[in-house]
C-alpha cells in the first residue's frame, strides 16, 4: 500500500510541474497566458520578465534580456499594457523600459526617474508615474516616450488608479491622503 501511495504521490508531483524554457523563440503572443516579472535581488540588476503559457503549459524566462541583449534592470517593479506596448518600471534603476508586447522588442528606455513605482494611462497619449523618492508624479508622453512634466504632490506616491478622467494616488510615506 506505501509503494502505491509513492507511486501516485510521484505521478502527482511531476505531472503538475510546468516546463521552462530560456529563451524567445517558443514565446507565441497569440498564445494564452500570462507576463511574470522578476524582481531580482536588489542591487544586482537581475529583474527578468517571464511568460507563462496557458496553451503550452510552458514558462518562458529571460524573455527581455534574450530578445534584446541587455539586462532589465535593478527591480523591475510593476508593469502595464497599453495597446500593443508594455510599460515595465524598473524601480532601482530609475527607469521604464517600453517593449513591443508581441515581438518583446525594446521601443524606448525612459529614463531620469525617481525611484518609480507604478504607471497609470490618462488618456491616448499620456501617463503618470508614481515614486518612492520624489514628491511629484511624473507626466509622461507615451507617443513619444518621454517626460513631459510632473505634478508637485509635496510627498511621495505609491499605487495609481485612473477612473475616467481622474486619477487618484495613494502616498508611500509622509501623509494618509490620496
Amino acid at each position: 500500500m506505501k509503494n502505491l501511495f509513492f507511486l501516485i504521490s510521484i505521478f502527482i508531483i511531476t505531472s503538475s510541474c510546468t516546463k521552462e524554457q530560456d529563451n524567445v523563440t517558443g514565446y507565441n503572443s497569440s498564445d494564452n497566458g500570462v507576463f511574470i516579472l522578476n524582481e531580482g535581488n536588489f542591487g544586482g540588476g537581475t529583474g527578468s520578465l517571464s511568460f507563462y503559457s496557458y496553451n503550452s503549459d510552458t514558462i518562458y524566462n529571460n524573455l527581455f534580456q534574450n530578445k534584446n541583449g541587455w539586462p532589465l534592470g535593478d527591480v523591475a517593479f510593476s508593469m502595464e499594457i497599453k495597446g500593443d506596448k508594455a510599460y515595465i518600471i524598473v524601480n532601482n534603476s530609475g527607469k521604464i523600459e517600453v517593449i513591443d508586447k508581441n515581438s518583446l522588442a525594446s521601443i524606448a528606455t525612459i529614463s531620469g526617474l525617481n525611484s518609480p513605482r507604478n504607471i497609470s494611462f490618462t488618456g491616448d497619449n499620456k501617463a503618470y508615474v508614481t515614486s518612492m523618492y520624489s514628491d511629484s508624479l511624473v507626466i509622461l508622453n507615451t507617443t513619444s516616450n518621454t517626460i513631459a512634466g510632473y505634478i508637485n504632490l509635496k510627498r511621495s506616491s505609491e499605487s495609481i488608479v485612473t477612473i475616467g478622467t481622474k486619477s487618484y494616488v495613494s502616498n508611500w510615506v509622509g501623509g494618509s491622503k490620496i
